[in-house]
């Protein structure tokens, strides 16, 4: 008789468990990683969103003619803003920041909480030092964008403050 020995191929249990565990950890480091670009990427947008309104508001006072706006409502972090832009229609635009992003007024803000191109240049009156809004997430450790609205010019720059 011979006396051989079967050998079995596969994982033990121990293998199995090992590799999901390490693969655990890295999806969770990964994971939380994915989520911050996320929000960064919230925050870009809702920055980006507040420039081009700015800036549509200046354009159309420029080549319409007639003032065009930009107001918020209340102090402090705020999630949405309404523009005025002078075209055919006389019905403001209210925009509403991305899901967990909001901004507010940092400096040169005017207490009537509006922002005025004025026509035909599209200059501003009311700011002669400029505004500066921060746009920031909810979420705590996600870095911040700040628009600002530069003197009399009205022209709109976003800053990594």
């Amino acid at each position: 008789m011979r006396n051989s020995c079967i050998r079995q191929q596969g994982f033990t249990l121990l293998e199995i468990l090992i590799v999901l565990a390490i693969l655990g950890i890295l999806m969770g480091i990964f994971g939380l990683s994915y989520l911050r670009s996320i929000r960064a990427a919230e925050v870009r947008e809702g920055a980006n969103q507040i420039a081009a309104d700015l800036r549509a508001a200046r354009a159309s006072a420029q080549r319409r003619s007639a003032s065009g706006a930009f107001k918020w409502a209340g102090v402090g972090n705020l999630t949405g803003y309404t523009v005025e832009i002078p075209s055919g229609t006389a019905t403001p635009k209210t925009a509403t920041l991305p899901r967990g992003v909001t901004f507010r007024c940092l400096d040169g803000c005017p207490a009537a909480r509006t922002l005025t191109y004025n026509a035909p240049y599209g200059e501003m009156t009311s700011t002669i030092n400029g505004t500066r809004y921060v746009v920031e997430s909810q979420t705590p450790n996600i870095p911040s964008i700040e628009v600002r609205v530069v003197g009399i010019t009205g022209r709109v720059m976003l800053v990594k403050p």
